[in-house]
């Protein structure tokens, strides 16, 4: 019986992600449509000198080392909906970067993987409450699950909003933990960081 139901949540899981994948991996590579990220990052000349403060966009977890987008920063603000100049640049792997990437990685984790499974494990706890019957067990598993599932969201999100508040209390980034929790485009870890590239 657990064997069935392993496999079962193994099929659910696999649908699920088969319907997220295709936009991010599939999706050709254009200026407007693949970059989903962005930073701000000085234009040095070769003396040194900031020349420009533009918006780089790129696409997967890592910032740097590939060829990214060069985007216009108008009203100090840098996202995927500013122009795009149509140059590209390979910018070189900084200390900076390495920041960028882990909030990345968080932002990526608690905003697209845990919703999913959260839902993922609420329809299989709800299976299991649904399909068990007399099965007292079962009932108290689906109930348990849907119990832990809601503690759990309760301790990602919070601490999310805790680490984000600290952040911005700290001076070290912009996330808006507390204005910005309903919005989900503008609620995300920012780390002030700006690399350089030339």
């Amino acid at each position: 019986m657990l064997k069935r139901q392993l496999i079962f949540f193994l099929f659910l899981l696999s649908l699920f992600y088969f319907f997220f994948i295709p936009k991010d991996i599939l999706a050709a590579a254009d200026c407007t449509t693949t970059r989903d990220k962005c930073y701000v990052a000085h234009q040095l000349d070769q003396g040194g000198n900031i020349t420009a403060t533009t918006c780089l966009c790129y696409d997967g977890l890592v910032p740097c080392g590939k060829e990214v987008d060069i985007r216009e920063y108008t009203n100090n603000t840098c996202s995927v909906s500013n122009n795009c100049t149509g140059a590209t640049t390979t910018p070189n792997c900084q200390l900076c970067h390495f920041f960028i990437m882990i909030g990345a990685i968080i932002n990526y984790v608690v905003l697209k993987i845990v919703p999913l499974v959260a839902i993922l494990l609420i329809v299989y706890a709800g299976l299991l409450i649904y399909f068990g019957g007399e099965n007292p067990n079962l009932v108290s598993s689906g109930k348990n699950i849907i119990k832990y599932v809601a503690i759990g969201l309760f301790l990602i999100y919070g601490s999310f909003m805790l680490v984000g508040l600290v952040i911005d209390v700290l001076g070290g980034g912009l996330s808006g933990p507390l204005s910005d929790v309903f919005s989900s485009t503008n609620y995300q870890i920012k780390i002030y960081c700006t690399p350089t590239y030339y």
